[in-house]
């Protein structure tokens, strides 16, 4: 981006970089970040590529969803209850409300497996590895569009 004095001022990996259908260029790393200090995400992965809108791969964070879930509801929830997904919702909302309308995701999905090197998601310098996730997933974020 370029500051009000003219500095520009690169925010991401120039690789990660992709640009929405609407010609708006996305650095998902910062935003990804910014959404993971929610006490109910693990680790998320958005996706928009040519795309009209950004989505976004969801791990929640088991621990902070079973305690929520007691607290708020008084019983606990499957990761397919429509509130877990709500709440999600308003996390990124919450969290994402510095982003442009057209950086934050319209639409998630959630998944149970974590990211990790083990399952080759993650570099081990614990750098997301988008491409392997978006082959492992690529099925359900086609289904958000």
């Amino acid at each position: 981006r370029i500051d009000e004095d003219g500095y520009l001022t690169i925010t991401g990996r120039i690789k990660e970089q992709y640009k929405l259908e609407n010609g708006k260029y996305i650095s998902p790393a910062v935003l990804e970040e910014k959404l993971k200090l929610s006490p109910y995400v693990a680790n998320i992965m958005l996706f928009g590529a040519n795309k009209p809108y950004n989505v976004a791969v969801i791990v929640p964070d088991a621990e902070g969803l079973k305690h929520w879930a007691k607290t708020e509801l008084g019983t606990e929830v499957r990761l397919d209850d429509e509130r877990v997904k709500k709440l999600l919702i308003q996390e990124l909302e919450r969290f994402g409300a510095d982003f442009k309308s057209y950086e934050r995701p319209k639409k998630i999905t959630l998944v149970l497996e974590d990211f990790t090197t083990e399952n080759g998601l993650l570099t081990p310098s614990m750098k997301l590895k988008r491409d392997k996730v978006l082959a492992k997933y690529q099925a359900q974020i086609d289904a958000l569009y």
